[in-house]
């Protein structure tokens, strides 16, 4: 059977080539028409130039002469706000052109091109965990792979679900999945909601937004300050008062003591105030396009969970004052960018204080609003990786998931991780809990391949995703693997004990209640082989007692005995012209040869045999 390439999913990737090379075009007269802005506005301000100085030189009394300089001038300062608003423009082409090109790498796969930094795997204390195991994490992983997130919220939510660091109940599974599944039903969204997010740094840096000071921060500063919070407002207005009458009145002003007052206070509570104020300075940027996407959404009617989703509850125009206020305060906070400036207003007004107040009151007004649109807005970051999963790859299917489902089974079920061109479907025969699969097959037939395609395609159904696969079903699990074992010279650990410490831990796992889904590649292949095969049944036999889909790997052939609870089935190879070849299609039964010693037949060791 060839492998399983769907002309859908073709579509999408010649789908993004064609909007990449529309914006190409649109791009290359963007830059032309900001060249020829460029040279207009060098030209009027040379125009200007020579024009002051001929007006200087000529030192001419005639005021009529200023008018066509002025004129000049305000033409120049027109074309430089022109230019800006086209080169913002142009920014935010070049930032969708960008992602539509990751988008294209990550439907061909070429993961390792755009991957630019990894999961913290040792930040997050995890143990016995499956995700060295099914390749979560590195180049080619599924965090990689799927990771989309432009919140760090959002990829804070996306990464526990990966991880499954969070016991769900299947009610919370399905609501995800029916979330999931109205945003891959309208086909642009997603990918504009991508875009407005791209675009919160377009002018400078990079990284992922923080929403946290839109709810979570409240300054304290006036807590501890009461009697200042009272008193400055009046005593600036007042300063100001006496001293614009004194000096009408042409009596000896008292400006430059309010000053020297200001100045101390300002210098007094300087560093207090920066940090008060600096989580609010640094989302500056961000606002535009928090404020765009959540307008956005705001206009998407979605169905599954009203009562949850905090978008449909605003009007646009309340979301327009709601940021536009925050926009202002905060516009009015980055002057500490000018230290002068600042330093001047503070002097004169106790800028500062005044902002610290409007920004207080903003929280009082909005705070929880907000918190609503953020935490919304971070599920729908959190989500999008699957949304657009279902993009490159509309042949992906969601899997059933229900606690009175006994049995996990699959049609057609692939590996996500491999190409298109070169995935090979397989099926998984229906099995229930305390029943086992005992896969024997020859080196590189594909054993550890298909252990990982099922607890890959079991790990994005828990997610909420769609899998790869044309139908599955199982009920809520989790999942349990030994795999991917290393030894350790740090903590004196060799291959063999790091496998066992693995194993104890599933075996201790699978004694508590839930179901389970059991992967174990090539069970203790660190010992002999008579051990190996005792302990293996061992093994085997305690985990079919427990509630567990249990899927083991192995060179044993003795270990494959078919039951009535326990299955075989294998891998194997062809040989022709002294060459292998592998279909990797699983079979039903026991091996019947192996090729340990035809592969070094082949690679021509000198062995007597």
């Amino acid at each position: 059977m060839p492998p399983l390439v769907s002309n859908e999913s073709k579509s999408s990737g010649d789908f993004l080539k064609r909007r990449i090379h529309k914006l190409s075009r649109t791009l290359t007269r963007i830059k032309k028409k900001l060249n020829k802005v460029s040279l207009l506005r060098l030209f009027i301000f040379g125009l200007f130039s020579t024009s002051s100085l001929a007006y200087y030189l000529t030192r001419t009394d005639n005021r009529l002469y200023l008018f066509p300089i002025f004129i000049l001038l305000f033409v120049f300062f027109a074309l430089v706000f022109y230019y800006r608003k086209i080169n913002i423009f142009k920014l935010r082409l070049q930032s969708y052109e960008n992602l539509l090109e990751r988008e294209v790498l990550r439907f061909e796969f070429k993961l390792d091109t755009f991957y630019d930094y990894d999961i913290a795997i040792n930040k997050l204390d995890l143990k016995n965990h499956f995700h060295r195991d099914l390749g979560i994490s590195g180049k080619t992983g599924l965090f990689t792979y799927l990771n989309t997130t432009k919140t760090i919220g959002g990829e804070k939510l996306f990464l526990e679900n990966l991880l499954r660091q969070k016991n769900e109940s299947v009610e919370q599974i399905v609501f995800r999945q029916n979330l999931v599944k109205e945003f891959c039903s309208k086909t642009y969204p997603p990918l504009k909601i991508l875009r407005i997010l791209e675009e919160a740094h377009i002018e400078e840096g990079s990284g992922k937004i923080n929403l946290a000071p839109l709810f979570q921060y409240q300054s304290k500063f006036f807590e501890t300050k009461k009697i200042l919070n009272l008193s400055y407002k009046p005593y600036v207005v007042f300063g100001w008062a006496v001293s614009l009458y004194l000096f009408l009145a042409d009596s000896p002003p008292i400006s430059a003591s309010i000053f020297f007052i200001n100045t101390i206070l300002f210098i007094l509570n300087r560093k207090e105030i920066s940090l008060a104020l600096k989580s609010f300075k640094n989302i500056q940027e961000e606002i535009p396009a928090i404020e765009r996407v959540t307008s956005y959404l705001s206009g998407i009617p979605i169905q599954s969970s009203k009562e949850m989703f905090s978008f449909s509850g605003f009007r646009s125009k309340e979301i327009k004052v709601m940021f536009t206020k925050l926009d202002k305060i905060i516009s009015r906070i980055a002057i500490q960018n000018a230290p002068f400036i600042h330093y001047l207003l503070n002097m004169l007004f106790l800028w500062d204080l005044w902002q610290l107040t409007a920004l207080g009151n903003w929280q009082r007004e909005y705070r929880e609003k907000m918190k609503s649109i953020a935490e919304s807005l971070i599920v729908v970051d959190s989500i999008l990786p699957f949304v657009i999963l279902k993009f490159h790859s509309p042949d992906y299917q969601f899997p059933k998931i229900d606690s009175k489902i006994s049995a996990l089974s699959a049609e057609n079920m692939r590996h996500p991780l491999i190409s298109r061109s070169q995935c090979v479907s397989n099926p998984l025969k229906k099995i229930n809990p305390g029943e086992s699969l005992i896969i024997t097959g020859s080196n590189m037939s594909g054993k550890t391949t298909y252990l990982r395609t099922i607890g890959l395609n079991v790990l994005l159904g828990l997610c909420g995703s769609v899998v790869a696969a044309d139908k599955m079903e199982f009920p809520p699990l989790e999942i349990l693997s030994s795999i991917k074992n290393e030894d350790s010279l740090e903590e004196g650990i060799s291959f063999f004990y790091a496998e066992v410490k693995r194993i104890a831990y599933v075996l201790n796992k699978t004694k508590e209640s839930g179901k389970y889904l059991v992967l174990l590649d090539e069970l203790l292949k660190g010992t002999n082989t008579r051990e190996r095969l005792i302990a293996s049944k061992a093994i085997l036999q305690k985990l079919m007692k427990a509630n567990s889909f249990v899927f083991i790997t192995t060179h044993d052939v003795d270990l494959a005995v078919k039951t009535k609870k326990q299955k075989v089935a294998h891998f194997t190879e062809t040989v022709k012209d002294n060459r292998m070849s592998f279909d990797y299609k699983i079979k039903d039964g026991v091996i019947k040869s192996t090729n340990a010693l035809r592969i070094l037949e082949i690679e021509n060791l000198d062995l007597d045999l």
